[in-house]
């Protein structure tokens, strides 16, 4: 995973939970992941640029929800994730980015977007219509289902800072449901996570 928008959910997360609960996350994991990250330095020293461990942020993120209601934690990973792709898309960034990023070429270009936080995973995007579009994950060896929500307030934020009104993304698939049943001894439905995005015209 890249450390751009993690970095700023790490950040966005101790500001308004405080260091306490953040460090308590970072106790969480376990050695061989803490390897990776400095807990005397601003946000354990997370580099946007830099890759790591899918499995760091996963832990984390289940230490900060394993009490939460499912309504909490809907509203944490949505607040969480619409701040750190807000600030990721400030100033001239955001210009360009609703300039030149539409829906279309958004599904056009899903694998390249992809490419930019996970390094695993294909991705295929299409357009369903003119305000609807699915985006398809297979091969996702990361997934997680914290982050597969997260994918769904990602693809928000994205298309709200398109310039689209009234976004809603909904999950139709997921690879869990696949896995279930194939343990279950039945013909799996879904080899991979299909998410479909709605939204007004631009």
């Amino acid at each position: 995973m890249k450390g751009l928008v993690f970095r700023e959910f790490v950040r966005w997360y101790e500001d308004t939970r405080g260091r306490e609960l953040t460090l308590r996350a970072y106790r969480s994991l376990p050695d061989t992941l803490r390897a990776h990250l400095d807990p005397d330095r601003e946000y354990f020293g997370l580099l946007a640029a830099s890759w790591y461990p899918t499995e760091i942020a996963t832990a984390m993120l289940e230490s900060i929800t394993w009490a939460l209601t499912p309504e909490q934690r809907t509203t944490l990973l949505r607040t969480g994730v619409e701040h750190a792709v807000g600030v990721t898309l400030t100033g001239v960034y955001k210009i360009l980015f609703r300039t030149l990023v539409t829906p279309e070429r958004h599904a056009k270009y899903a694998q390249k977007i992809w490419d930019n936080y996970y390094n695993t995973g294909i991705v295929e995007g299409r357009m369903l219509g003119e305000n609807r579009s699915e985006q398809w994950v297979t091969d996702w060896s990361g997934h997680h289902p914290l982050l597969c929500e997260l994918s769904i307030w990602s693809l928000t934020a994205f298309h709200q800072h398109m310039g689209c009104s009234d976004v809603k993304v909904s999950r139709s698939a997921c690879v869990l449901d696949g896995q279930r049943s194939l343990r279950s001894g039945l013909q799996p439905e879904a080899a991979g996570c299909r998410f479909l995005i709605q939204w007004r015209s631009r």
